[in-house]
């Protein structure tokens, strides 16, 4: 039976490559391009290797056989034929069809170099593309977005405004250098106001903070001071985070940050490596440390991310060892991107109880032991290139025990400028 199965299987297998040598190749080039709108690239694969075995010189199926590899994530056999095509090309009589067959294999040559995030050969590729064309704006573009991505933020502004110079409308183009523009900023400077209101209190407390970020290409830097009032007490104070890159996967957050009252934990640290599962899924892990006047506490932190087009998922959680056990927070949220990672409304829950909390100050002792529920909604804004603008407000709710449940409702915004 099995003998007699592999027969039909390979009858039907030249059956199928009999059809297909004996249908046009007009007609075959139409079922690939619909094979890709399908997703169905091995079929596609297979339609433009019947062409070329017919026609060698069907150039559209030789560029579309090659892009159909690096859409099916086998960029190996992709750039293999690229390379092949471009060595028969050079060789080949220079006419009008084979200038316009060699514009058409370079464009392809810088995309799959960009598509792998090896944006110093996409660039390579874009200016060798742009000496033989260089009224051609999609190497202009390729050029601008691989710049872009590799935080070459001089050359990807270079490029878009090339771009626009002979294109006033092309939107795109005008999208990206605002990000450029953006990017390409060395200082970021802010202020955050907050006012926190306690149901349970006569006294609510203010906080006002300034910060100056400074931004190099694989590490920032922000310094901010803080200054909060609640009942008679008055507390400043002073931080450093930073953000480093580390690799194409990896970068290291930190923070560390010391305080003179009792509205603020005394000393605070913090250190957490981030990783890139894949293009779409971050996770974390880390810690904080922070140093009450009477108290000190260790919080094991974890997280993940995913992005789904515009929209971002999150989780986090919380550890902190107390006696006899431990305190555990988790956090779940949403961001809505519109329509860039600028411009967002976003959407956080949580519960449990955890020492990383801007309200402990003098209460650590209540709130250590406390449960909570609570809500973050907020939203940011971009305003030109230069300015930017963001509120949130935070639903509180403390269960300490012993003691009365209570609330705290807090009303946050911030502005900064790009220097």
């Amino acid at each position: 039976m099995r003998i007699i199965g592999l027969i039909i299987g390979g009858w039907c297998w030249i059956g199928i490559s009999l059809s297909a040598w004996c249908q046009d190749n007009t007609v075959l080039y139409a079922q690939a391009q619909q094979a890709v709108q399908e997703k169905n690239y091995k079929v596609s694969q297979n339609l433009c290797q019947s062409i070329l075995h017919k026609d060698v010189q069907h150039w559209d199926a030789r560029l579309l056989l090659i892009y159909t590899y690096a859409w099916d994530d086998d960029f190996d056999q992709a750039e293999q034929l690229v390379q092949n095509f471009l060595e028969e090309l050079a060789m080949a009589e220079q006419n009008e069809t084979t200038k316009s067959v060699l514009l058409q294999t370079m464009l392809c040559a810088t995309r799959l170099m960009y598509w792998q995030s090896k944006h110093t050969d996409a660039i390579e590729r874009a200016n060798a593309g742009l000496e033989l064309y260089p009224e051609e704006s999609e190497f202009l573009m390729l050029r601008g977005k691989a710049a872009l991505a590799d935080k070459e933020y001089e050359e990807a502004l270079s490029s878009f405004d090339e771009v626009l110079k002979a294109d006033p409308a092309n939107e795109e183009a005008e999208k990206l250098r605002d990000q450029a523009y953006w990017y390409a900023a060395k200082y970021q400077a802010g202020i955050i106001y907050g006012y926190d209101i306690y149901t349970h209190s006569p006294s609510n407390r203010r906080t006002i903070s300034a910060e100056l970020s400074r931004f190099w290409k694989t590490f920032t830097l922000v310094g901010r001071i803080s200054r909060s009032y609640r009942f008679e007490a008055v507390s400043q104070q002073i931080e450093l985070e930073s953000w480093k890159v580390l690799s194409q996967r990896w970068y290291l957050y930190s923070q560390i940050g010391y305080s003179d009252g009792i509205l603020f934990p005394r000393f605070r640290s913090g250190l957490e490596p981030f990783y890139k599962l894949t293009s779409s899924v971050e996770v974390s892990a880390g810690f904080r440390y922070l140093k009450y006047p009477d108290q000190r506490a260790w919080i094991y932190t974890a997280s993940a991310t995913k992005y789904l087009g515009r929209m971002m998922l999150m989780g986090r959680t919380f550890w902190s060892p107390v006696l006899p056990g431990w305190r555990n927070t988790n956090e779940v949220g949403i961001r809505w991107f519109v329509p860039d990672e600028f411009n967002f409304v976003e959407l956080k829950t949580g519960s449990g109880a955890s020492p990383d909390n801007d309200y402990l100050d003098a209460n650590f002792q209540d709130l250590r032991r406390s449960r909570s529920l609570y809500t973050i909604v907020g939203g940011q804004k971009r305003f030109t290139n230069r300015w930017l603008a963001r509120v949130w407000f935070v639903f509180d709710r403390q269960m300490p025990t012993p003691g009365d449940n209570f609330s705290i409702i807090s009303l946050n915004a911030g502005l900064w400028k790009r220097l």
